[in-house]
C-alpha cells in the first residue's frame, strides 16, 4: 500500500496475571498512563474473570518451544504450515481465555499449555490491562529493547506489583477484518454486501488504517477462490484492490492481468490490475503489448495509468508510436508520465530530429524561465506570428494592439497566456492576478471565436491591451488540434516617449513631423466604455444625471476635489481614465474636434495643430487641486475664452 500507517494498543499487564488492583488504584494507574504516553487515541482499564492473551500480533515474529526450545517463525514461504500458525493465532487468541488451552508448535510438533509459549517479543496473559490505543507510522513504535524504566516505576509505585508492557501492531481493524472476511466467504450476496461496505469507507480509510501485506499474502487462496465464484464485478474489484495493496503476485495473479488486460471493458477491474504491475513491472513485462492497448482506451484515467504503467517497464523503439499517442494527451498527468516512459526509452542515446521535436512539442506546462529555450520559442514561431499595435497612453496608462495570427496548416487554441516584465537581469509574471490568465480569458480579450480554435490564416487580437511602460513581453501558451503543445511570444515595442507630450518647437529627433495620427479604434471603443462608466458613477454614487456640458463638467470638477486627498493610487489611475473620457467628448461635443494621437498620447485634435488633453488636466487636478492653480472646469472654460478671441480675430 502506499501508507504504512498502522493501528496500535500499549497494553500494560502486571507480572502476575491474576492480580486485579483496586478501583482506586486501576483509574489512578490510567490517568498516569495518559501522561505517560500521550500521544494516544484514548485510554481504558480492561478486567477479564481469568487470564486472556495480550499478543503483540505483527511484533511477534517467532516462538520457542518450552520443551524443546525450538524456534517457530512467521516469516517464511505463503502458505507454510508456521505463517498459518501465527496467522490463526493472532485472529483467534488475542484478548481470549488461555486457561485450558493448549498449542501445537508448527516447528516441533509439541503440543504445550499456551500460558507456557514464549515470543521473541513481549507479550503475556493478564486479568487487568490498561491500554492505549492509538494509530501510528510504523516507524513509531516502540522498539523490543526499550527499556521504559521510569514509566513502568511509575505505574508500578501506583499498583504496588511489577508490570510489562505490550505493544501490539495489528494486521488491520478488528472492523476491517470481519467485513474482508465477509468477501471472501461462501455466499456471494454476502460478498457482495461486504464490497459495498467497503466501498462506503471514507476516502483514504486504508491510508490511514493500513492492512499489512502478510495478511493479505495469507488469504491470497481464499481470495482468488472468491474471485474465480463470484458473479460480482464490484466484488472481484475489492479482491484486486486487496491484492494490489499488498503487491501479491503468483501464477493465478498473472493469468488473471492477461486475461482481464485482453478485454478492457471493465474500468474498475483495470485501475488495480495496472497499479500492481507498476510495484512488481518485472513479473508482467510479457503482458507489455496488452498494456500498451490500452493506450487507445476510452476512459482518460486508464490511458493516465497505461503511461504510468510503460515507464515502469523496459522499453525500447518498437514503443515509440504507443508513447507517441500518450506524449499528445489532453491531461496533463497523463503527458508527464509519457515523457518519462519517452525519456526512458531513449535512454543516453542522441535525439533524433523528430524525436526532438516531440519532446518540445509533448510538453504539458511551460518550463521555467521558458524564453531562454530557443528551440521551445522557434518551434512556437513557426506556428504564431504575434504582432503588437501602437501605443496609446491616457496619462499614466499604456493601451496597444496585440494581434495572433495562426501561420501554421492546422487549427490551434490559446491554453493560457501572460505578460512578463523585467526583472533586474530576468523576467517575472506580470499579471495583476498573479497567475496565467485562462483560455476564457483569451476568447473573451481577443474577439476570438466561441469554441477558441483560431484557423490556419486567420487572425485574432486584443486591440486596446494595457499595462505599464516596461521591458517586456506576452507568452501564449497554445495546442493545436493533435493536442502539439507550444508557446508563442514576442517582445512588446518600446514606446517612443512614454506618453510625454512634446511642442512642435521642441521635439526630439527621430519623431515624425507631423504628431498628429487617428486614434486607434480600439482605443475609440475603450473611450466610448469610460465614458459609460462615468455616466453610470454619477447616477450610482451621486444621484445625479450629467449631459455633456458646463453642468457635467463642473459635478466632474466638485468630485475631483472631494475624492483627490483621499483616493488610492490605483483607484486613481481609474477614475484618470473615466472622468478624462467624460471631459474629453464635453469638449469635443461643445467645441468640437476629434479623439486622435499626439505621438502615443490620447488627446482632443481640433483645427490645425491644437491638441488639447483631458487625461492630463484630470490627473493634475487630483495632483494639485484648484487651489494648486489646475481645475476641469477651469480648463473648460478657456476653450470657450480661446475661441471667442480667435473669432475676433
Amino acid at each position: 500500500m502506499s501508507a504504512n500507517r498502522m493501528d496500535t494498543t500499549l497494553s500494560v499487564i502486571p507480572n502476575d496475571m491474576y492480580f486485579t488492583p483496586t478501583p482506586e488504584a486501576a483509574n489512578e494507574a490510567l490517568a498516569c498512563l495518559s501522561q505517560l504516553f500521550p500521544y494516544a487515541d484514548n485510554y481504558k482499564v480492561e478486567i477479564f474473570s481469568e487470564p486472556r492473551f495480550i499478543c503483540p500480533e505483527l511484533l511477534a515474529e517467532s516462538v520457542t518451544c518450552p520443551v524443546c526450545h525450538t524456534n517457530s517463525i512467521r516469516i517464511g514461504p505463503i502458505g507454510s504450515a508456521e505463517r498459518k500458525w501465527f496467522a490463526q493465532i493472532d485472529e483467534e487468541m488475542n484478548d481470549q481465555p488461555i486457561e485450558g488451552v493448549t498449542a501445537v508448535l508448527p516447528a516441533c510438533g509439541h503440543s504445550v499449555p499456551f500460558a507456557q509459549l514464549n515470543f521473541n517479543y513481549p507479550a503475556g496473559f493478564a486479568r487487568f490491562v490498561l491500554r492505549a490505543n492509538h494509530s501510528l507510522w510504523n516507524d513509531e513504535y516502540l522498539s523490543p529493547g526499550a527499556p521504559l524504566t521510569e514509566q513502568k516505576a511509575a505505574l508500578e509505585a501506583i499498583l504496588g506489583v511489577p508490570v510489562d508492557v505490550v505493544q501490539t501492531v495489528y494486521a488491520l481493524l478488528r472492523s476491517d477484518r470481519k467485513i474482508i472476511e465477509q468477501l471472501v466467504g461462501s455466499s456471494d450476496d454476502s460478498r457482495l454486501t461486504a464490497a459495498f461496505e467497503l466501498d462506503a469507507y471514507p476516502k483514504g480509510h486504508f491510508e490511514d488504517h493500513s492492512i499489512a501485506d502478510f495478511y493479505i499474502e495469507d488469504m491470497a487462496e481464499r481470495l482468488l477462490t472468491a474471485f474465480r465464484t463470484t458473479k460480482h464485478i464490484k466484488v472481484k474489484e475489492w479482491i484486486l484492490r486487496l491484492i494490489s495493496w499488498a503487491n501479491f503476485v503468483n501464477e493465478e495473479v498473472l493469468a488473471i492481468a492477461a486475461t482481464e488486460l485482453k478485454r478492457p471493458t471493465e474500468k474498475t477491474l483495470m485501475s488495480p490490475i495496472l497499479n500492481l504491475i507498476q510495484q512488481r513491472p518485472q513479473h508482467f513485462q510479457h503482458l507489455k503489448t496488452e498494456i500498451k492497448w490500452l493506450a487507445g482506451h476510452t476512459d482518460q484515467d486508464i490511458r493516465w495509468l497505461c503511461a504510468m504503467t510503460l515507464n515502469r517497464l523496459l522499453l525500447d523503439d518498437g514503443d515509440f508510436e504507443v508513447i507517441r499517442s500518450l506524449l499528445f494527451q489532453a491531461d496533463s498527468n497523463t503527458r508527464i508520465y509519457a515523457r518519462l516512459a519517452f525519456q526512458k526509452m531513449i535512454g543516453s542515446r542522441a535525439l533524433s530530429d523528430e524525436e526532438q521535436s516531440i519532446m518540445l512539442l509533448s510538453l504539458a506546462d511551460p518550463p521555467a524561465a521558458f524564453w531562454k529555450d530557443q528551440a521551445l520559442v522557434q518551434a512556437g514561431a513557426r506556428r504564431v506570428a504575434v504582432r503588437y499595435g501602437e501605443n496609446c497612453f491616457t496619462s499614466a496608462r499604456k493601451y496597444y494592439l496585440t494581434e495572433l495570427t495562426n501561420i501554421s496548416d492546422r487549427p490551434i487554441r490559446v491554453l493560457k497566456f501572460a505578460s512578463y516584465v523585467k526583472d533586474d537581469e530576468s523576467f517575472r509574471l506580470g499579471n495583476f492576478t498573479g497567475a496565467w490568465f485562462t483560455e476564457k480569458d483569451f476568447v473573451s480579450w481577443y474577439a476570438t471565436p466561441d469554441t477558441g480554435w483560431i484557423q490556419p490564416g486567420d487572425s485574432v487580437c486584443d486591440d486596446s491591451n494595457y499595462g505599464g511602460d516596461n521591458d517586456g513581453f506576452w507568452a501564449y501558451w497554445c495546442c493545436n488540434d493533435r493536442d502539439e503543445r507550444f508557446l508563442a511570444m514576442s517582445h512588446q515595442l518600446s514606446s517612443a516617449t512614454g506618453g510625454q507630450v512634446f511642442s512642435l518647437s521642441e521635439r526630439p529627433s527621430g519623431l515624425p513631423a507631423d504628431p498628429f495620427s487617428p486614434c486607434p479604434k480600439g482605443m475609440l471603443n475603450r473611450l466610448k466604455d469610460f465614458t459609460t462608466q462615468c455616466l453610470t458613477l454619477a447616477r450610482n454614487h451621486a444621484a445625479r444625471e450629467i449631459s455633456y456640458d458646463e453642468e457635467g463638467v463642473r459635478w466632474l470638477d466638485d468630485i475631483i476635489e472631494q475624492q483627490r486627498n483621499s483616493i488610492k493610487p490605483a483607484n486613481k489611475i481609474e477614475l484618470v481614465e473615466i472622468f478624462g473620457a467624460f471631459l474629453g467628448e464635453c469638449i469635443i461635443r461643445n467645441y468640437g474636434g476629434t479623439w486622435a494621437r499626439y505621438d502615443e498620447a490620447i488627446c482632443v485634435q481640433q483645427s490645425g495643430k491644437d491638441a488639447i488633453f483631458p487625461f492630463n488636466s484630470v490627473f493634475k487636478q487630483f495632483e494639485n487641486g484648484r487651489s494648486g492653480g489646475d481645475s476641469v472646469l477651469g480648463m473648460y472654460r478657456s476653450i470657450a475664452a480661446q475661441m471667442r478671441r480667435k473669432l475676433k480675430e
